[in-house]
């Protein structure tokens, strides 16, 4: 497992079949893995979407602050590691999604 580095997109997007939704909105600001890199779960937006067909749409913010950083590699591991683990449940589920790069997301100002 590895923290964002240079070079790597700060969020990552992921179809989310609607059966894993309940699951997974839940679990809103907790840190999960996606392949080798941790990140920040992110599903708040759900709560103002319509359901659209096929799912709704996880995010998983890897750099949650690049606007702002110190570009501290410490600083930004600490930022996310402030966020609780979320349980294996969430994690397997994470693990069956297809996350892409998702450069447009638009990353929340803390």
């Amino acid at each position: 497992m590895r923290f964002w580095e240079c070079n790597d997109p700060t969020a990552l997007s992921a179809r989310c079949p609607e059966e894993y939704t309940a699951l997974l909105l839940q679990y809103d600001h907790f840190t999960v893995t996606v392949g080798d890199l941790k990140g920040i779960l992110i599903t708040y937006p759900w709560h103002t979407e319509k359901l659209p067909e096929g799912g709704r749409t996880a995010h998983v913010l890897l750099n949650p602050s690049p606007s702002h950083l110190s570009n501290s590699s410490e600083s930004l591991r600490s930022t996310i590691l402030r966020h609780p683990q979320a349980p294996a449940a969430v994690q397997k589920v994470i693990d069956q999604l297809n996350f892409v790069p998702a450069p447009d997301f638009p990353i929340e100002q803390q």
